[in-house]
């Protein structure tokens, strides 16, 4: 055998090296590992009551608030869903200022906000309508006076949601409130409808959702 056609021992050892360290290249590798989670549930420590304004405007044919709880179900789970009820006058603009309140019962401080969910559905023809929250935090369930959302603006936050006359937001979410352990956020509804017949008869609806949140700064 030619030296040209030889293999050394020397020269094999090194091919099967640069094999061996070659394979990792090619090679893939999956590391497992395995986790729990116990799931409980606790009582619901951001809740949503009926502000003043329900029962004091009840007239079925003018002025008319009203909040009840129902269900939703997001994701075939179902869910309570606070369901409010307002009444605009034709041609007019009509202010609310206390149709719900958002009241924090957790012990951590929560950023609350609206942000809107959804299609805002039919109806919106010749009306429009904004949704606020006031922006100075009281104790659960005061009874001080915090003006309109029109007037006196130092008690509202800055931005409400909004929906046109087209069923379009536009403005999709509200400025954040900061709640402490025991406040409450009061939630204010301005309504126009227009000199429209249709505004006689048709409803539209705004949906919404309260987003809490905690940053603990992690």
């Amino acid at each position: 055998m030619t030296t040209k056609g030889r293999i050394t021992r020397r020269t094999a050892m090194a091919a099967t090296a640069m094999t061996v360290f070659a394979t990792p290249a090619f090679a893939s590798m999956i590391i497992q590992s395995y986790m729990t989670a116990d799931l409980t549930v606790a009582d619901n420590c951001l809740v949503t009551k009926a502000g003043a304004d329900v029962g004091s405007y009840s007239v079925v044919d003018g002025p008319n608030v009203g909040l009840v709880t129902g269900d939703a179900a997001p994701t075939n789970v179902v869910l309570e869903e606070d369901k409010i009820t307002v009444s605009g006058m034709h041609g007019d603009r009509v202010i609310y200022n206390d149709v719900a309140r958002i009241q924090n019962t957790c012990d951590v401080t929560l950023s609350v906000s609206l942000e809107m969910s959804g299609s805002q559905g039919s109806g919106w023809t010749d009306r429009y309508a904004e949704v606020y929250l006031s922006s100075t935090p009281q104790p659960l369930d005061s009874a001080a006076a915090l003006g309109y959302p029109t007037g006196n603006t130092a008690n509202w936050a800055a931005n409400p949601i909004a929906v046109d006359s087209n069923g379009n937001p536009v403005a999709a979410t509200s400025t954040a409130v900061t709640l402490a352990p025991n406040e409450e956020a009061r939630v204010a509804a301005l309504i126009e409808a227009g000199t429209s017949p249709a505004n006689l008869t048709n409803t539209s609806k705004m949906s919404w959702e309260v987003t809490a949140i905690n940053d603990n700064g992690s």
